[in-house]
């Protein structure tokens, strides 16, 4: 099982992409049951504060799972790739066996 983070953060995206990325307190219980429809992902979380936007998440395929948190994103936000492109979007992963490591982000086209 891998633990992995998609997200953007004051750094990273500039605020009016950030705006467009968070997740009022209302909306979070809606936002992890559409989360949790997402393909191969288990268990999640959502942290959405005014300076970053990060969905955490189990999955058993993490390339899967990055893509979908990725697609996610920018479905709720209503941001294109375009947007996303160049703003760092951060993923991590873990295993029992890998440790935690940073990972270039990828953003398929």
């Amino acid at each position: 099982m891998h633990i992995i983070l998609a997200g953007v953060s004051h750094k990273s995206a500039p605020v009016g992409v950030r705006e467009r990325l968070a997740f009022a307190e209302k909306a979070i219980p809606e936002a992890l049951k559409a989360l949790g429809k997402v393909a191969c992902i288990h268990e999640r979380m959502i942290l959405s504060t005014c300076n970053r936007v990060e969905l955490y998440a189990t999955t058993e395929d993490p390339e899967k799972g990055l893509e979908g948190l990725v697609r996610f994103l920018q479905e709720w936000g209503r941001v294109g790739r375009s947007e996303l492109e160049g703003r760092n979007l951060r993923a991590c992963r873990r295993s029992k066996r890998q440790g935690i490591h940073r990972e270039k982000p990828r953003i398929h086209t």
